[in-house]
């Protein structure tokens, strides 16, 4: 913002024009005393002229030069002052007393190449000040400024501008309530609502300051970032424009309007040029999902965006790569390349920003729990993955693994992935769980609840038979390479076992519950977030 030649305009006007001048030499073409005008008069008509010994220069058509240091002029007021500035209107009045003046009537300043106009300039020489009240724009070579009133109060070196505020140049346009310049610090400040729209992002604030030094502004009161699809909000909001960074303190919110995922937290910091944003003290994930939406807290979460310039390196990259191996022939060299170029250019065209969140993770949905101590959130395969000693609860079954991937799709729980260490457990009542251990898992969700899962690989079972009042009467031992469980109402409702599957059921009297269980089994129900107040309540019993 290159505020700091505005003020020069000001600063002639509030101090140092002609009319401000005790010491005044003047000619015209004819020259008359009037006794009885205002306590007596110089009557000055055609090619008027008044001079200062520090240059100060005015002409008009014609005017009264009063006895008690009075100035009253009319018709084609020119003042120069300098080699630089001129002004120009209709009529001008100066009290020599108060040392008040006015310049109406199509006023316009010009101070090398900075132009203001308005109809009406007031000045008080003795105080310092210039203003006006009745609209006024400034051009310069970069900046047009527009507004209701202006002001500039020489002692503080501050230029005010009120009401209906308006800079434009070619990086940006401001508007703004009320804005003032500080020449010493040449730093803006903000008072009132203001926006700042350039062709990359929209900054708002009802309270702030910009330095036009450092490029670094602060802004408070209702304070937002608006860039591309992401919006940023927070009590206050630190940023740094040559570095692209900032930081946001107190009930941070980043918006992601595509995603429809918000960060939220108390403290957060965010690079443009490295694409990173990182929100910490009570960081919280939200994701929208139609009238149910999915929580999750951690000590810090990180939000990534997308390099495509990196991605056309390595796809380069990975290109040669193929080209050399000397172990294929050139057809399937051109398969391979086909593919990699597919893929990467899908992964360009789509959005693939990346939410990592660290230490003690929580989740919250009405039907979906879940604890880890990481998370992964990426945008480009719509997948929230947990990891380190992850459970999930999802109605009445806990699910485990060494890794749980959740797939979505049109933002509703699609499917679920655990590759290894898969372990569910439904709980009957206090002593008896229904169990199901496996290598790996696929789990399929309808209208956000799962219907469907697969246990593939080494796959145990311990489920118990009840009769049709829900009395046990026995449970069923089975191991099989594959099973799968249909659910109904969240339970377990169907179990079909493949590949010659081994059995044996054990009536309740001969059953100890304890032998039985599976190895690995943990219930871990006191994990559980039963609610979204509980996202932010400290464990008091971990066991990993």
């Amino acid at each position: 913002m290159k505020l700091r030649q505005i003020i020069f305009l000001f600063f002639f006007l509030s101090g140092y024009t002609l009319l401000a001048q005790d010491q005044i030499e003047y000619k015209a073409d004819k020259i008359k005393f009037v006794k009885n005008y205002k306590g007596g008069a110089k009557r000055l008509i055609g090619h008027v002229q008044f001079t200062t010994k520090d240059g100060m220069y005015m002409t008009c058509d014609s005017s009264y030069f009063l006895d008690n240091n009075n100035i009253e002029a009319y018709s084609n007021i020119f003042i120069r002052q300098g080699d630089s500035l001129t002004i120009t209107g209709k009529n001008a009045h100066y009290n020599g007393t108060t040392k008040l003046g006015i310049i109406e009537g199509n006023v316009v300043c010009t101070e090398k190449d900075m132009v203001l106009t308005t109809a009406i300039l007031n000045f008080d020489s003795k105080n310092k000040t210039s203003s006006y009240q009745t609209g006024g724009t400034i051009v310069s070579k970069e900046n047009t400024l527009t507004s209701k009133h202006g002001y500039y109060h020489s002692p503080t070196k501050t230029v005010s501008f009120k009401y209906d505020v308006k800079l434009v140049n070619p990086d940006y346009t401001m508007l703004a309530d009320t804005l003032k310049y500080v020449t010493s610090t040449k730093t803006v400040i903000f008072l009132g609502p203001t926006n700042v729209l350039s062709k990359k992002d929209k900054l708002y604030c009802e309270r702030g300051w910009y330095s036009t030094q450092t490029q670094i502004s602060h802004l408070t009161k209702k304070a937002a970032i608006y860039t591309g699809k992401n919006i940023l909000y927070a009590d206050s909001i630190h940023y740094d424009k040559k570095n692209e960074s900032g930081n946001a303190y107190s009930n941070v919110r980043m918006i992601d309007t595509v995603q429809k995922t918000i960060i939220s937290g108390n403290r957060s910091y965010s690079n443009k040029k490295t694409g990173i944003m990182w929100v910490t003290d009570n960081a919280l994930l939200t994701k929208i999902m139609g009238k149910d939406s999915l929580f999750a807290t951690a000590d810090s979460m990180f939000a990534f965006e997308k390099k495509v310039k990196k991605l056309k390196i390595s796809l380069v990259d990975s290109i040669k790569s193929i080209q050399k191996d000397t172990t294929i022939t050139q057809d399937e060299k051109d398969s391979k390349q086909a593919v990699i170029i597919k893929d990467t250019l899908n992964y360009i065209k789509k959005d693939s920003s990346i939410i990592e969140a660290y230490h003690h993770v929580k989740i919250f949905k009405t039907d979906v729990q879940g604890v880890a101590d990481t998370m992964i959130y990426s945008a480009y395969d719509s997948t929230l993955t947990l990891f380190h000693l992850p459970v999930m609860w999802h109605k009445v079954n806990q699910i485990s693994g060494k890794i749980i991937t959740v797939y979505f799709s049109n933002n509703k729980m699609d499917k679920i992935y655990i590759p290894e260490n898969t372990f569910i457990i439904s709980q009957l009542d206090t002593i008896h769980f229904n169990q199901i251990k496996g290598k790996m898992l696929w789990g399929y969700f309808k209208d956000d609840t799962l219907r469907k899962i697969d246990i593939i690989g080494n796959a145990q079972a311990v489920y118990y038979l009840q009769s049709e009042k829900k009395k046990l009467k026995g449970v069923n031992l089975i191991e099989s390479s594959k099973l799968t469980v249909n659910e109904k109402a969240g339970k377990l409702d169907q179990i079909t076992f493949h590949k010659k599957p081994i059995a044996k059921i054990l009536p309740m009297r001969d059953l100890n519950v304890k032998e039985i269980e599976i190895k690995g089994f943990n219930w871990q129900d006191y994990r559980k977030p039963k609610n979204k107040a509980d996202l932010f309540k400290k464990d008091t019993k971990v066991e990993l």
